[in-house]
């Protein structure tokens, strides 16, 4: 019979990788016969004795990760790479052959990505030995020579209050005493937005991020 951790590990896989621990009882339910009267908690020590984050790791396989902080009851099922693979993935080659900022930061966020995935021991170990201050990258930007008056416009008409949650700006400008708001390019003028009112909103810095980075 497959071990407990096979079982997750499998259940994790037909989940898309992450999932909750009811997710995860349903699935390992569906794959594993004869459960025994305990099966769930066997689940969650099975998940945290092989997981680095957690204090019942035992310290051979790391296979589990917590998704959302260690007790959100959240895992995601950790992907093994090589130390080659991962020096490779982190460092890349000698020449490096990204030059735009957006090449930079999807490089970046995909080395956050698979630092994530590794386990702490192999983090820490590579953090006790990294540069504690960092290369300098010279790159090519675009920017675009946006109108003043839309952004003028837009604040004007939100009068301090982010246009998507409707809550007040989070604080006033040091500078000039106005509302901290930032304008939001509905469609981005990189996909060939316009550059006009009715494609602009005034948002709070959370709910601009949420837009860019959210689900």
């Amino acid at each position: 019979m497959a071990t407990w951790a096979s079982d997750i590990e499998k259940a994790l896989n037909n989940l898309g990788g992450t999932a909750s621990y009811e997710d995860i009882y349903a699935e390992v339910k569906s794959i594993r016969s004869n459960l025994p009267k305990s099966w769930k908690q066997i689940i969650q020590r099975t998940i945290q004795d092989k997981s680095s984050e957690s204090d019942g790791y035992k310290g051979n396989e790391d296979l589990f990760y917590p998704v959302n902080g260690l007790y959100s009851g959240v895992w995601g099922l950790r992907k093994q790479y090589s130390e080659e693979e991962i020096k490779k993935l982190l460092f890349g080659s000698e020449k490096d052959e990204t030059t735009t900022f957006e090449d930079i930061q999807r490089k970046f966020e995909h080395e956050v990505n698979i630092s994530i995935n590794d386990t702490k021991e192999k983090r820490g170990d590579r953090l006790n030995n990294a540069n504690l201050i960092p290369k300098k990258i010279q790159t090519t930007i675009t920017i675009y020579s946006r109108n003043p008056d839309v952004v003028a416009e837009v604040l004007l008409r939100a009068n301090g209050i982010c246009e998507k949650c409707n809550n007040p700006a989070p604080f006033i400008r040091a500078k000039d005493n106005t509302p901290f708001l930032e304008v939001h390019h509905i469609m981005q003028l990189s996909n060939d937005g316009e550059d006009s009112v009715n494609n602009a909103l005034a948002l709070c810095p959370n709910c601009h991020r949420e837009l860019h980075y959210g689900i």
